[in-house]
């Protein structure tokens, strides 16, 4: 994946990835579900712009149902959070996990986030076995 989404293309690729079936399969949302979800932010227009540079970007698909055009996600949610993950970890830490779990560590996280923290640790350490 070699493109970005802004900030509010993010949100509303949100919505388009919390859109599923029971089995997680994306489905079909429309302009219009989706603007009124973030009608307080943005027009219709405005949405309507951001879905076609989605599209452009390669990160959803476009059909027609009746006189609606619906989008469906193409991207998987897993698979942008994780590239931007390390976009990030790259930008910032320069590659380094153990350089951004040190800042957390130091700074920001509480008792109970370090214990979550170590428990992700220690079932990461079994699936890598």
């Amino acid at each position: 994946m070699k493109n970005n989404i802004s900030e509010a293309e993010a949100e509303l690729m949100q919505i388009i990835w919390d859109s599923r079936d029971d089995k997680g399969n994306y489905l079909p949302v429309s302009t219009n579900v989706i603007a009124e979800k973030v009608k307080d932010k943005w027009s219709v227009s405005a949405v309507s712009t951001f879905l076609v540079r989605m599209e452009k970007k390669g990160f959803i698909k476009s059909d027609k149902q009746g006189r609606c055009n619906v989008f469906t996600a193409v991207v998987r949610e897993s698979e942008y959070k994780a590239e931007e993950s390390r976009r990030f970890i790259d930008r910032l830490y320069n590659g380094s996990i153990r350089g951004l779990l040190a800042s957390l560590c130091d700074n920001h996280a509480t008792q109970e986030e370090l214990e979550e923290i170590e428990k992700l640790l220690q079932e990461a350490k079994k699936k890598s076995r």
